[in-house]
């Protein structure tokens, strides 16, 4: 017998006062450390530019946006536009690039969030001599879903992926627990799943939009790494 083997169970059937009380009962006396270790208020996120050069098969190509910080029912728009824009093999930035041009060994964007700051990254890994075509391209996407957003299909998609793929990583015991020790830790409260799925199932198209263009009208960091890398660094627009 292992406490934890019992908090494991009762967070597969989503008993959350039960759970409340067993790590009470188990955990209650560790010491208490004081304030959270965590950065309070908003934090500031600085664009930078840096180009690496390296002789190597593939050109690394990042950049980064400012996105939505824990606890801000933003995030649940932004992870739609996520998997709208490149956050599957459906999503545009993927079957543009990979599927149609075929210029791209991987290309997907992804965000992070966390208390009082968030980021959006857009990453792809490329051959050098196909690394202006996937700037340009990516920088055309982007422009199009900031004038265009998306179709009502692509919404519909993106937020029945979004709550599949959340639903399958509680399917796993180790999922399950890291979801609930990182709401604890860094929300200092447990989200029933319930909730979740309530909140993805309440963005709207607007949300997207508004969350969308909020990233992705500031000035991206970018990070480039590869065969001219300094040349491919000065074609991304401020």
């Amino acid at each position: 017998y292992h406490p934890c083997n019992t908090v494991v169970a009762i967070a597969g059937n989503y008993d959350w006062d039960a759970l409340l009380a067993l790590v009470g009962e188990f955990f209650g006396d560790f010491p208490d450390q004081g304030e959270a270790l965590v950065a309070g208020g908003w934090q500031t996120i600085l664009s930078g530019r840096m180009a690496r050069e390296k002789d190597t098969e593939q050109l690394q190509i990042s950049l980064g946006y400012p996105g939505v910080a824990l606890g801000s029912d933003d995030v649940y728009a932004l992870s739609v536009f996520n998997n709208a824009l490149g956050g599957g093999m459906s999503s545009r930035l993927f079957q543009r690039i990979r599927e149609e041009l075929g210029m791209a060994y991987s290309v997907y964007t992804y965000p992070v969030s966390y208390p009082g700051v968030g980021t959006f990254t857009i990453y792809a890994g490329t051959s050098p001599e196909n690394g202006e075509v996937v700037l340009r391209e990516i920088q055309a996407e982007l422009q199009k879903a900031l004038d265009g957003g998306f179709t009502d299909k692509e919404f519909k998609s993106a937020k029945a992926q979004l709550k599949g793929g959340f639903l399958l990583g509680l399917e796993s015991s180790s999922g399950r627990m890291q979801s609930i020790g990182r709401s604890k830790l860094l929300l200092d409260r447990l989200t029933p799943p319930e909730e979740t799925l309530a909140k993805i199932e309440a963005v709207t198209m607007d949300d997207v939009l508004r969350v969308g263009r909020l990233a992705l009208c500031a000035s991206p960091s970018a990070a480039i790494v590869g065969k001219n890398a300094d040349g491919y660094l000065r074609l991304i627009k401020e």
